[in-house]
């Protein structure tokens, strides 16, 4: 059956041709409600500097201006960025980038009277217009402010539905003049219907798309509850595959999770979107095939895949990101642009070489970027043995440096790999071969009383045009702390308890690995307080659960008995997410041993109570599009883009627990992220053209070239937290503003190609990029 009812004009995302003004791919225009047209407008581009040989002239002047860069100031101007030092063998400048554009008369944006549109030839007149206006790209300066480039999004309010025809839009005062695009329903894009660019599983609890639209000075764009439209599935043929009618998922007044609830000091709580969010559910479909959702009167959505290996190509991207941070080894990358960049590996040495700086140790352990505590802690340079070479780990970020949070990735890689069949030989390999990169680096870095560094840290952010091959900034090795050994024996005890069971890798002496483990952990009983916070409580606890699943000693189960019925009195009890990893590994036993630890139907009562309170009812049931974070966390530092890391033992309990709603939420989050968001924006790069693109990468901007394909970012940030906009006050003032102001954004919405906003255009390997792989890799291998 074809698709009938769809009859009106829609965002369409091919280009029109401009007579004069703007470019012709710089502005798009259809329909997010049948009365409002939306035209989006991309305002200036951005050319990123050459990053090329510095070759000395006469008269050149190396200022440097402050600790983190040198300036090359060329008859008085400054002309670039300048790596390395007067040891360096061969220097390098980074030019400052380029920005063009063709000026926008941003007062005329809003006035209905600028904008002349035409439908077959009859003028339609706009009672309304609205704007928001996003960060699209930045072009850095040697000094002064970044220019930036901007999206606008233009909402134009009409009296009557817009029909389908040829549609002809001019604004002459804008720069926009004779655009033409024949306007139709079932080959259009309507930027108000969101879904995952990947698309889903047939066997996925859950399939969905999401309708809705903020329209910036506007606020929410709302449809009349009482006829709110249908909507139908369908295959790229345009046949019909499954109906539907659009529900509200959550309306604008509501909260979002247990943080809105509390409310701020204004005593609102808070809706991360900002309007009212509208279900599109088509769980029934199973059929493999490419669809699209089609809603009545308005448009449909990017096109995505029904099929059993829907999560493979996103996987594979995110496992080659996090391979793209292996610290000391050389790389070609896969930029987003299509070209390729070979990286050197960063490989401080034993020799004081002029290439790579030699390694020191700090008597002060690793915390975040307390670069002043670890400079002052240098206790000289680091010693090297013939087996303790620093090449291993993961770079955290663009930021270069390699910390005790990363053996999360061990124990979730591990986690993976103990699950996959024989038939996935290969991958497990490939899965495990990336989790000893890492546990083996901590292995050879152990100090003889069994402390595990807890880093190997920077003195301070990377200089600019300094990629990691040509630092010259102090590294250190970061004093053991107990969070350090104890995180390293939980990955060590799980990456042992893998390869002993497998049969293709019994050929390993596992011998040294379970030394070390042994010794880490006994560094660690011997400065636990007897009374520890909670946080080293369950770490403590956690550590104890994976050395008894893979040695299962009479020592190990007389001090789990103590820890866990001291730590779960009652069903009732919250669980932090260490004591959730740990519960997870104490289900998976047999019931009789876990039984002999404590009772097993009070731990899975303290578990499920746990992720109805934190990830449920807290988070992803009131979430306006299904994301799943920590509930009582704000929107922050990836706690908000993918499924937060802190959720990843929802997976392997929905299986343990027989809970479909786990695995739901989980798919749900991952949706959200690979495009099912209000920017229609997959948040890794690299999966297509509307993924991010404009992140913190230090290697590839320090060297003037586009990021990586396979990165995550960490995505929106809460605007309740005026902490997060430091960009504002810094970059964004004056021409340089987002609109409308920072703090009236929905969390949701504030989402900007900024690429130096940490909080948002960041990321962490243990973070969002091991989310990135754990979520999609595990709903692969549990079916």
């Amino acid at each position: 059956m074809k698709l009938g009812f769809i009859t009106c004009a829609c965002l369409v995302l091919t280009t029109f041709e401009a007579n004069i003004g703007l470019s012709a791919d710089s502005v798009r225009v259809g329909r997010v409600r049948p009365d409002i047209l939306e035209v989006q407008i991309d305002e200036g581009s951005v050319e990123l500097g050459k990053y090329l040989v510095y070759e000395p002239q006469p008269g050149d002047m190396l200022d440097d201006d402050s600790p983190r860069r040198t300036i090359l100031k060329r008859s008085g101007k400054p002309v670039g960025f300048v790596s390395g030092n007067e040891k360096s063998p061969q220097r390098f400048i980074r030019y400052e980038d380029r920005y063009t554009a063709t000026p926008i008369d941003r007062t005329m944006l809003t006035n209905p009277k600028a904008w002349e549109v035409e439908l077959d030839g009859e003028a339609i007149k706009f009672e309304a217009a609205h704007r928001k206006s996003v960060v699209n790209d930045i072009a850095d300066r040697l000094q002064g402010r970044p220019k930036i480039a901007f999206r606008h999004f233009i909402y134009l309010k009409t009296a009557e539905p817009i029909k389908d025809g040829i549609l002809e839009v001019s604004a002459e005062s804008i720069g926009i003049a004779s655009l033409e695009q024949q306007l139709t329903s079932t080959d259009s894009v309507s930027s108000a219907i969101h879904v995952s660019h990947v698309g889903f599983r047939p066997a996925d609890p859950i399939k969905r798309a999401v309708f809705s639209c903020w329209m910036g000075d506007g606020g929410a764009m709302e449809l009349d509850v009482d006829s709110l439209p249908k909507f139908v599935v369908m295959t790229e043929k345009g046949d019909i595959a499954q109906r539907g009618q659009l529900s509200v998922l959550r309306s604008a007044g509501e909260p979002n999770d247990h943080r809105g609830l509390q409310g701020f000091p204004s005593g609102i709580q808070t809706n991360y979107a900002g309007t009212t969010t509208y279900d599109i559910r088509f769980d029934d479909l199973k059929q493999p095939g490419e669809y699209r959702v089609a809603v009545e009167g308005i448009g449909t959505s990017r096109p995505f895949l029904i099929s059993d290996n829907a999560y493979d190509r996103a996987l594979n991207l995110a496992l080659q990101g996090l391979r793209y941070h292996r610290w000391g080894v050389s790389d070609e990358l896969r930029l987003i642009d299509g070209t390729t960049m070979n990286r050197p590996g960063a490989t401080p040495t034993k020799k004081n070489n002029p290439v790579n700086v030699p390694i020191r140790v700090s008597n002060a352990p690793y915390k975040n970027a307390n670069f002043g505590d670890i400079v002052q802690g240098d206790a000289g340079p680091f010693q090297f043995s013939s087996d303790n070479n620093i090449v291993g780990g993961y770079m955290d970020a663009g930021d270069f440096d390699r910390n005790f949070n990363h053996n999360i990735i061990t124990y979730l890689l591990c986690d993976v790999a103990g699950r996959m069949k024989r038939n996935d030989l290969g991958f497990r390999h490939g899965f495990l071969d990336d989790a000893r990169w890492n546990a083996d680096l901590w292995l050879k870095l152990q100090d003889e009383d069994g402390g595990i560094p807890s880093a190997i840290e920077y003195s301070e952010h990377p200089r600019s045009g300094e990629p990691s091959w040509l630092n010259t900034l102090p590294v250190y090795l970061c004093a053991p702390h107990l969070e350090s050994n104890m995180m390293y024996a939980i990955a060590a005890a799980k990456l042992m308890a893998v390869e002993s069971k497998l049969d293709d890798f019994k050929k390993f002496d596992l011998q040294d690995r379970r030394d070390s483990c042994d010794l880490a952990i006994d560094w660690v009983e011997k400065r636990i307080p007897e009374s520890p916070e909670e946080k080293l409580a369950d770490l403590y606890l956690w550590m104890h659960t994976e050395r008894y699943a893979h040695e299962q000693s009479a020592e190990s189960l007389t001090i789990l008995k103590k820890l866990w019925n001291e730590r779960v009195p009652e069903p009732w009890q919250m669980l932090s997410t260490s004591a959730l990893h740990a519960a997870a590994t104490l289900l998976e036993l047999p019931k009789n041993t876990c039984d002999s630890i404590i009772d097993r139907e009070k731990l899975a009562g303290a578990v499920r109570h746990t992720i109805e309170a934190v990830f449920l009812e807290g988070s992803y049931r009131r979430s306006s599009y299904g994301a799943l974070k920590h509930g009582w966390v704000q929107i922050n530092f990836g706690n908000g883009s993918f499924p937060a890391h802190a959720a990843a033992p929802l997976v392997r309990l929905a299986k343990i627990l027989d809970d479909a709603e786990y695995l739901e939420a989980v798919v749900a989050g991952l949706a959200y992220a690979y495009g099912g968001n209000p920017h229609n924006m997959a948040f890794i790069t690299g999966l297509n053209d509307a993924s991010v693109k404009n992140i913190l990468h230090c290697d590839t901007r320090a060297t003037g070239h586009r990021a990586p394909s396979g990165i995550t970012v960490y995505g929106p940030a809460d605007t309740n937290n005026r902490g997060n906009a430091w960009p504002m006050n810094w970059h964004l003032q004056g021409e340089n503003q987002i609109y409308p102001a920072y703090e009236n954004w929905p969390a949701y919405e504030n989402v900007h190609q900024f690429w130096n906003w940490g909080m948002v255009m960041e990321y962490t390997v243990h973070q969002t990029q091991i989310s990135a792989i754990y979520f999609p890799a595990m709903l692969r291998l549990l079916d």
